[in-house]
């Protein structure tokens, strides 16, 4: 299905932060939904159901120095579909979390490393057991 049309049985959904839309009569219809969706009663779902997600139309690329001290690399974003991480000289620790360490970490991404990541909109830290590195952070949204 084109266009990011949900085709749904009549009900009601709550279609956030646009509003309440009534769907009308009880029979199968286009409905375009943008946001979060939230269905307000038990609903019967007789055919299959396209979802498309929305692509990606925007990336940011940063350079940021990471150290021995925890570096935020990415801040919560519920905008984000995704997000890259390279890195340039040598070991770098990547925790999808607000905090991390050379202990407790997500990724352990080698020199020239890259790590990529989808659907997630969660806080991202990083940090180095020595001395300072430059990773690039592209965030795409």
């Amino acid at each position: 299905m084109a266009d990011n049309k949900l085709m749904v049985p009549a009900t009601t959904i709550v279609n956030t932060p646009i509003g309440v839309i009534q769907v009308t009569p009880t029979f199968v219809q286009p409905v375009v939904v943008t946001g979060s969706v939230t269905v307000v009663q038990p609903i019967t779902i007789a055919q299959p159901v396209d979802v498309i997600i929305a692509q990606s139309t925007t990336a940011t690329v940063t350079a940021i120095v990471v150290t021995t001290s925890p570096t935020v690399l990415l801040v919560t974003n519920l905008a984000r579909v995704g997000f890259a991480v390279q890195n340039t000289t040598d070991i770098v620790f990547v925790k999808l979390d607000s905090t991390c360490s050379t202990a407790l970490y997500s990724y352990e991404l080698p020199k020239k490393g890259i790590l990529e990541i989808e659907n997630y909109v969660g806080p991202v830290t990083a940090i180095t057991a020595t001395g300072s590195v430059t990773v690039m952070v592209t965030e795409k949204v």
